[in-house]
């Protein structure tokens, strides 16, 4: 057995922020992202939404609901905001979803590969896609879905089987 050597850090609270989502249940939240306007969104992989809330914590709208129809979500597995765009990692259909801002669905497009864990949006628009499974540790596409690149070679025994 060998052994693994890791650098100790302290975490501190410097604030919370209760969450009031009315009479709504919250179940499994995979991911919290915050906007520039303070606004936070909250992939709950449980209700299958993203919930979307002021700076104080107050629910503000939800979108999505459970199902793999248009504008429907299963297991979100992430958030990004592009402009007046929510992008949603949809990891249980395989796809990214987009929204307005008021959870209109705009469009989706498939995922190559299945296992994906995050998204990231660029100032570009670009959205990065992150994988257990693939080749690559991120791949990169354009808002209409077409494959614009890939970051991060991953070595044989970095897949998650």
């Amino acid at each position: 057995m060998g052994s693994a050597n890791a650098q100790p850090f302290a975490v501190e609270k410097v604030s919370a922020i209760p969450l009031d989502l009315e009479d709504e249940i919250a179940g499994k939240i995979g991911d919290l992202i915050r906007d520039n306007d303070g606004r936070f969104y909250l992939t709950d992989g449980q209700q299958n939404t993203v919930w979307i809330c002021d700076s104080e914590g107050k629910l503000i709208s939800r979108i999505g609901r459970d199902g793999a129809g248009p504008g429907e979500l299963l297991r979100p597995g992430g958030a990004a905001v592009f402009e007046n765009k929510v992008i949603v990692n949809d990891s249980g259909n395989s796809r990214v979803m987009i929204f307005k801002m008021d959870g209109m669905y705009l469009d989706d497009f498939r995922l190559e590969f299945q296992m994906t864990s995050g998204i990231l949006a660029s100032k570009n628009g670009q959205i990065a896609v992150n994988s257990l499974w693939g080749q690559t540790l991120f791949t990169v596409y354009d808002l209409c879905g077409s494959v614009v690149g890939s970051r991060g070679e991953r070595v044989p025994d970095q897949t998650v089987g």
